[in-house]
């Protein structure tokens, strides 16, 4: 199908997006949970800043953002948002264990 190998992670990598896209064009109207694990700064125009974006445009979006030492939430999703300043692991730990409970 290919005759260049090196070509099949970007075609892959578009498929993809399309896919996500088209899912949440699809569910935007819905209860939507935009769960954000781990993204500093680095590079926030990948996945934070879509992810506030949406969750500041789409109705019924709650964002959820769990960071280590960059847990941060502007003041335009205060009340759609929750930032926790954790390691990932013990957070989940946490929340698996009182589940249990």
């Amino acid at each position: 199908m290919f005759a260049n190998a090196a070509l099949l992670p970007i075609y892959t990598s578009r498929l993809r997006y399309e896919r996500n896209g088209n899912f949440i064009r699809e569910n935007r109207n819905k209860k939507i949970l935009f769960l954000e694990l781990g993204v500093g700064f680095n590079t926030p125009g990948i996945i934070k800043y879509p992810f506030m974006r949406m969750t500041n445009t789409f109705k019924d979006a709650f964002y959820i953002c769990i960071n280590k030492g960059e847990a941060y939430l502007p003041d335009e999703l205060k009340n759609k948002s929750l930032a926790i300043d954790g390691d990932i692991a013990k957070i989940v730990a946490e929340f698996s264990d009182s589940a249990i409970e």
